[in-house]
């Protein structure tokens, strides 16, 4: 049951990424909001109308309320599967759900932090200007067949998520993505090198990071004495891992490790650094 005097609507910038990737317009909101629509949507269905009992069609977008009743959205969705052109999802990345599993063979973008909803009473059609951050990190699905868009647009706020087994057995053909080597996300074309009209198996950004460490092990090749401020410049201004800078400097990732901690550098913090403040 939707609590309607506490309701957390999709805020500006996650909608406009949907509208980038509609083409600037969205067709349907089928879990509107009452009073004036947060979603600049041709057609929305809320709770009144409900559109759990409505069809979908065009290009549709679904941030469905929170709790037990998202397992009646998704199986609305797959059946509104064959009738709708493009739709894009928005929920709580919970993997271990049954709900989630049926959505897995689609692609999705895992948010970076938290998404900030924006808190609305439907009651007395207010918009409180405090937004709130869920405990929970977001995923975004999508389902269509414009794929090269969203990732293009998406990859911007997370890393997306293809299943293995659907990108090999219906999208093996498909030229427009493909998986980097070295960092392990699906990234569009653009963001590769090309060399004999192939790309490279590395991203853009992943190639430049390995030559920026390649030139670095050429300048440490001759050296015997480190210098703490040049390690720390590594660890901190240059974002470099400790792999990475063991090797740089020929060392072992674990003593490296405490070389850097002896110069003072906390080589834990890091692990702390996509976590909710």
């Amino acid at each position: 049951m939707t609590d309607l005097t506490k309701e957390w609507l999709t805020p500006p910038e996650i909608i406009n990424l949907v509208l980038e990737v509609f083409g600037g317009e969205i067709d349907l909101d089928p879990c509107s909001n009452l009073g004036i629509p947060n979603i600049p949507a041709k057609k929305h269905y809320d709770i009144y109308s409900d559109g759990l009992k409505q069809k979908w069609k065009g290009k549709v977008f679904l941030n469905p309320p929170y709790g037990l009743d998202v397992n009646n959205w998704v199986n609305k969705l797959i059946r509104e599967m064959e009738n709708f052109d493009e739709l894009i999802l928005v929920v709580a990345a919970r993997t271990d759900t049954r709900w989630f599993k049926k959505l897995n063979k689609f692609p999705w973008c895992g948010v970076n932090g938290r998404i900030k909803f924006i808190k609305y009473n439907s009651l007395t059609k207010t918009q409180y200007e405090n937004q709130s951050s869920p405990e929970f990190p977001s995923a975004i699905f999508y389902i269509g067949k414009n794929l090269q868009k969203f990732i293009s647009v998406f990859s911007r706020i997370g890393p997306i998520w293809i299943n293995y087994t659907t990108t090999t057995n219906e999208n093996k053909n498909d030229s427009n993505f493909k998986v980097c080597s070295e960092c392990g996300l699906i990234k569009s074309m653009e963001s590769y090198y090309f060399k004999a009209g192939k790309p490279f198996k590395q991203c853009k950004s992943c190639i430049a990071r390995l030559r920026k460490t390649k030139r670095k092990k050429q300048i440490y090749k001759n050296t015997t004495i480190i210098d703490p401020d040049d390690l720390r410049n590594m660890f901190n201004e240059e974002n470099l891992s400790v792999s990475e800078i063991a090797y740089i400097i020929g060392r072992t990732p674990k003593s490296t490790g405490a070389l850097l901690r002896r110069f003072g550098v906390d080589t834990h913090a890091r692990r702390g650094k996509y976590q909710r403040d």
